[in-house]
């Protein structure tokens, strides 16, 4: 279920919460000033590309390899996303 994916992730990847709650409000236009200084922006950036890190893993071990460089358009689109 939707729920228990969502808690496997929050287990696996510490601090995806607070990632995923600062990412939510800037993309609705909210910015918590109390938490918005550069050294919490840094320590997120981070978390943010290992966990990324991590996803690509899991997708290449489960025999999807997924091109780093891909573009959100591309990857909704109907185009073959290994020919990029």
């Amino acid at each position: 279920s939707k729920r228990e994916a969502y808690s496997e992730i929050r287990h696996r990847f510490p601090g995806f919460d607070e990632i995923y709650s600062f990412r939510n409000s800037v993309s609705h236009g909210v910015v918590d000033r109390s938490h918005a200084n550069l050294e919490d922006a840094k320590k997120l950036r981070t978390q943010a590309k290992a966990i990324v890190n991590d996803l690509f893993e899991i997708a290449k071990q489960a025999g999807y390899e997924i091109p780093r460089g891909i573009t959100y358009e591309a990857a909704i689109s109907s185009e073959d996303i290994t020919s990029s």
